[in-house]
């Protein structure tokens, strides 16, 4: 991610110099990831959708049958430095939309890191699973569109 966050203000021939970085369930995890170091100056926002916000909370659950120990290879308290909910505070807005009805990641997650990092937006989906923010054709793809837009005015 902080590669990318590098190289890609230089290879797309329109930019104003902003960058906002979005991503869904694990891609999610590197949005905040991503907010939270701020790998590049230009980093002006963050949109995770569903995200694995807390990976202490998603290994206690055993989320994906056990994902967070097969992504960290350790136990999350041991890598402070890869969860998010237990890294510092984001310098830049971050919003996360999460469903409310999500059995893969459960809103719980999201719920923790805001509790943690109290800056954050939540917009929480009554009804909404987990695929469903990421569908352009789902009846919720206006909201993700409408915060993407918040974060970039």
């Amino acid at each position: 991610m902080a590669a990318a966050l590098k190289v890609l203000p230089g290879k797309v021939r329109q930019h104003d110099g902003r960058i906002i970085v979005m991503g869904h369930s694990a891609g999610g995890h590197l949005t905040l990831w991503a907010a939270s170091k701020r790998p590049n100056p230009q980093l002006t926002g963050a949109l995770a959708l569903a995200p694995a916000a807390d990976l202490q909370l998603a290994n206690e659950l055993n989320l994906g049958e056990g994902a967070t120990l097969l992504f960290l290879g350790e136990d999350p308290k041991h890598r402070t430095d890869l969860d998010p909910k237990r890294m510092p505070s984001p310098t830049v807005p971050v919003t996360i939309v999460h469903g409310e009805d999500d059995d893969v990641v459960p809103s719980s997650l999201s719920d923790s890191y805001v509790a943690t990092h109290p800056k954050t937006r939540l917009v929480k989906l009554r009804g909404i699973g987990h695929f469903a923010v990421i569908d352009p054709v789902s009846p919720v793809w206006t909201v993700v569109m409408e915060q993407l837009e918040a974060l970039a005015s």
